[in-house]
């Protein structure tokens, strides 16, 4: 009758690992949900600009050769999809 029985043990591990994970778990949402999101890409629109302005500089843009058709369809896109 002396000394710890293996199931002794498991019921010790088990109220010493199920806090322990509980607190990594909580610290590792946490840390998750304070991360800045990822950028897009995509700059947000100059403030006080109008849709036309957006417009002429996207093709301004794209006539020196800055965007390619793709990334100039997915912005006018973007512009227009923001009326």
């Amino acid at each position: 009758m002396g000394g710890f029985s293996i199931w002794h043990w498991i019921i010790l591990l088990a109220v010493i690992a199920i806090p322990v994970v509980a607190v990594f778990l909580i610290v590792v949402l946490v840390n998750r949900s304070n991360k800045p999101p990822a950028a897009t890409g995509a700059a947000p629109p100059p403030i006080g600009q109008s849709i036309e302005a957006r417009l002429r500089d996207l093709d301004a843009l794209r006539a020196r050769g800055v965007v390619t058709d793709a990334e100039y369809a997915e912005r006018r896109a973007a512009i227009l999809g923001s009326l």
